[in-house]
C-alpha cells in the first residue's frame, strides 16, 4: 500500500510525497481500521517514524536545508575566527601603547 503525504499550498492541497507501507505499518498507520488515514492518524504515524519525513523531503528542500546547514556552519566559523582575530588585535594594541608609554617615560626622563 500507498499513501500520499499532502501538504497545503496557497490554500490548494497537493501531494508532497509518497510513502509506501508494508501491512504492518499500514495497520499500525490506520489506528480504527476504516481504510481511510485522517491528518490526525498520519501525523501520529509521522512522529512515531521520523525517518519518514526526512524521506519526504522534495529535492529542493533537502538542497535548502543543506545549504542553511552550511551557511549556518560557515557563519559559525567567521565568528570564531573574527572572535580570535579581535583578541589578537587587542593584545597587539596593548603591547604597542606599552611601548609608546615606556617610550614616553625614556624620553620625559632623558629631558630632566
Amino acid at each position: 500500500p500507498a499513501v500520499f503525504v499532502v501538504e497545503e499550498v496557497h490554500g490548494r492541497l497537493r501531494a508532497k510525497g509518497l510513502i509506501v507501507l508494508d501491512q504492518h505499518e499500514l495497520g499500525e498507520l490506520d489506528h480504527d481500521g476504516d481504510h481511510h488515514i485522517s491528518e490526525q492518524e498520519m501525523a501520529q504515524f509521522l512522529a512515531a517514524h521520523p525517518e519518514l519525513k526526512d524521506a519526504s523531503l522534495t529535492k529542493r528542500e533537502r538542497e535548502y536545508l543543506r545549504k542553511a546547514e552550511e551557511y549556518k556552519k560557515h557563519k559559525d566559523d567567521s565568528e570564531v575566527k573574527a572572535k580570535l582575530r579581535d583578541q589578537f588585535f587587542q593584545k597587539h594594541e596593548a603591547a604597542e601603547e606599552a611601548l609608546y608609554l615606556k617610550r614616553d617615560a625614556e624620553n620625559a626622563a632623558a629631558k630632566r
